[in-house]
Parts: structure tokens; C-alpha cells; sequence
């Protein structure tokens, strides 16, 4: 799980299937570099599931993760940068 804190990333599933969980709070943070924060888990996201074609929209500051169960997810991801990273 992580947070992007000066980034949305745009993501569209190009292949197979997933989990993604969004929002709630990111336990045990700790930052890797400058905006960018990981964790262990997070507690009290929405989970969706991902499939191949979704396209989905995470805005900078919100944590999320991907689960992926077994066959490839296959994703293509692009940061959008939101403000200037301290």
C-alpha cells in the first residue's frame, strides 16, 4: 500500500484481473522518498475489483493498493503531478 502525496495516477488495467483498495487510513507509514509514503496495510478502504479495460483515477494523498490473486495484472500507470513535492 502506498500514497503518492504530490501525484494522482491515472492506471488502466490492460490485462487480467485484480483487487484495488482506495481510502482509509495507511498503518505503519513511512517515507521512501520525497513524496512518496508506504505502509502496511490499509484499514477501512473500499475495495473494488479490477478487470481488464477499467480505467480508475487516484487522486494525490489517497492511499491505495493493488491485490493481485494469482494470474497477471497487467497495468499501465501514469503519474499526474498535483503540486511541487517538498
Amino acid at each position: 500500500p502506498a500514497i503518492h502525496t504530490a501525484e494522482a495516477e491515472y492506471v488502466m488495467v490492460v490485462q487480467g484481473s485484480g483487487t484495488l483498495v482506495t481510502g482509509g487510513i495507511l498503518s505503519h507509514q513511512r517515507l521512501v522518498s520525497p513524496g512518496f509514503v508506504d505502509g502496511a496495510v490499509i484499514e477501512g478502504g473500499t475495495t473494488r475489483p479490477l478487470a481488464q479495460g477499467d480505467v480508475v483515477l487516484i487522486p494525490a494523498g489517497v492511499p491505495h493498493w493493488f491485490g493481485i490473486p494469482g494470474e497477471p495484472l497487467v497495468l499501465l500507470g501514469i503519474k499526474i503531478p498535483t503540486q511541487s513535492v517538498p
